[in-house]
């Protein structure tokens, strides 16, 4: 997903909601069965998909590209 956001589009964007959504469960899933620490990935994760379904972005990604 990282290697394919410079080229935007709805497709990618809609990847990386996946991942993020599939990190946190994991993150959450980790952290309760193994180690408080693994609720960092969670958070983070968290943050990603804040930033990737925001406004700014949702122009950003419907840009055409060359």
């Amino acid at each position: 997903m990282a290697l394919k956001i410079a080229k935007g589009g709805n497709g990618v964007r809609g990847g990386a909601v996946v991942v993020g959504l599939l990190v946190i469960v994991a993150g959450a899933v980790g952290a309760l069965v193994h180690h408080r620490v693994w609720w960092a990935g969670a958070v983070l994760a968290a943050v990603m998909l804040f930033l990737v379904t925001g406004p700014g972005t949702r122009h950003w990604f419907d840009t055409p590209r060359l």
